[in-house]
């Protein structure tokens, strides 16, 4: 049953007082507001989510809990609410119990009840909020402050996520550097608070390591199962195979895997096949560039380069918090031609923005050009090395060192560890770095993390770490 969404305090009371009726009653119920709180749902387990009675106990549980906190502030409409319903007395045998009329057993039975309605309210607000937090724990730290130009694609793919008779696996397919990730983080987070899912794992499939070698389609597949399984809880193969208890628990009850960067053909020929096994009524968001295999039934959205208007909205948001006061009201023209030297690319965007506070446009533009073959690699190579090429030694050093960082980032002393800078030449350079969109700032403002690009990680490995570097 679906989680009751945005019930204010006065809308628990009918309900309530309904499941008070029902505290003996198995079946036959028409009413579930209760069975459909988080308060209920976190203490049933999926095969018994159709038990009668355990759906009575657990409700019947919920609403002691409550009577009992209420009790401590309220015992006479505590005791009244108990004599009333779990005791089965009518209103005229408290009122002779306790010594008073009819009618005020009514008012404080009244009063009781919105008492009550308030306690449950407060503690199933708490937990969903610790849900919240438990699930986007799960994620990696938030690596864009706003998308442009995809509010209504995002609309349409939470709807399909959360619509159990929709789609059972998401593909985001489009080139590097389009915002696949980004999107795929705001659509798991508009998802964590509709309570849909009970679990939620984001999963990351590593690139190359730093000598440019993948690990075989079976190696790669092993470490996506394995990732996914520890992810689950599960212990391991024992009388199952590991394939089979991931799809035991996936049957079970609906969790979202958010399977991000899905790029390698090879890897990918041996993944797709079984989030088809595994899903429904659990579901798979993945991102990918490319496309999977067309017997499979799933829904592939293609993250496209911004329209002329968002990638102007893009540019001026940039520039603001750059204060490139050359771009900040930039004319039609100019960011017709940023426009144009991008594609629309939001990475690309970003650097070409940033290094405009160093270089005239027409100098980062003059041969940024795109092809349209689709090779995007070339357009980053020449920014990247642009921009690289008016970094200060510092922040190269830097920068060099940040392949060896996971996906996820690093916090500042792994950093300097690795860099060997002292704390105030570090955080000078790396500030510099921030500021060119080279380095992208993730966690939350207690751990700060930093992280790079992808693409970024490739240009630094191949043009910097493995070839002698020429200034363009």
């Amino acid at each position: 049953m679906p989680v009751i969404q945005n019930a204010s305090p006065e809308e628990f009371i009918p309900h309530i007082h309904e499941a008070f009726r029902n505290w003996t009653t198995l079946g036959d119920i028409q009413d579930y507001f209760l069975e459909a709180l988080l308060l209920a749902k976190g203490r049933i387990m999926p095969l018994d989510a159709l038990n009668a009675e355990v759906l009575r106990l657990t409700t019947n549980q919920v609403l002691l809990n409550g009577l009992e906190e209420l009790e401590k502030k309220d015992g006479l409409g505590g005791r009244i609410l108990r004599e009333r319903f779990l005791h089965g007395q009518t209103i005229l045998e408290v009122a002779k119990k306790l010594g008073i009329t009819e009618d005020h057993v009514n008012q404080r039975q009244r009063k009781a009840f919105a008492a009550l309605a308030q306690i449950l309210f407060v503690r199933e607000k708490k937990i969903r909020q610790e849900v919240i937090e438990k699930h986007e724990n799960n994620l990696p730290p938030k690596n864009y402050l706003q998308l442009f130009g995809l509010d209504a694609p995002q609309k349409l793919l939470v709807e399909k996520l959360l619509d159990p008779k929709d789609y059972a696996i998401v593909n985001l397919v489009g080139i590097g550097g389009i915002g696949k990730t980004a999107l795929a983080q705001a659509l798991t987070r508009a998802i964590i608070p509709e309570f849909y899912f009970e679990r939620v794992i984001w999963l990351r499939i590593e690139p190359p390591t730093l000598s440019g070698i993948s690990p075989t389609p079976e190696l790669a597949y092993a470490s996506f199962l394995t990732q996914l399984a520890q992810s689950l809880s599960l212990p391991g193969p024992v009388s199952n195979t590991l394939e089979n208890q991931v799809k035991i628990v996936l049957r079970a009850s609906p969790c979202l895997i958010i399977v991000d960067n899905l790029e390698g053909e090879a890897d990918a020929r041996l993944i797709w096949p079984n989030l088809q096994q595994w899903a429904g009524p659990s579901k798979f968001l993945v991102t990918s560039r490319t496309h999977p295999p067309k017997e499979l039934d799933l829904y592939t959205f293609s993250v496209m380069e911004l329209g002329r208007e968002d990638a102007g909205n893009l540019i001026h948001h940039q520039a603001n918090m750059l204060g490139v006061s050359s771009l900040t009201d930039g004319s039609a023209s100019t960011i017709e031609d940023i426009y144009r030297a991008t594609g629309g690319n939001p990475l690309a965007i970003k650097l070409v923005v940033s290094l405009a506070r160093d270089l005239p446009l027409k100098k980062i533009l003059g041969d940024f050009t795109r092809k349209k073959s689709g090779r995007v690699e070339a357009m980053y190579r020449k920014v990247y090395l642009k921009t690289w090429a008016v970094l200060p030694p510092d922040a190269q050093m830097i920068l060099q060192a940040m392949p060896l960082a996971s996906e996820a980032g690093a916090v500042p002393e792994q950093i300097q560890a690795m860099c060997g800078l002292e704390e105030d030449a570090f955080w000078e350079a790396l500030q510099i770095l921030i500021s060119y969109s080279l380095i992208e700032v993730l966690g939350t403002p207690q751990t700060r993390r930093y992280g790079i690009h992808g693409l970024t990680r490739s240009f630094i490995q191949t043009d910097i770490i493995g070839w002698p570097y020429d200034t363009p």
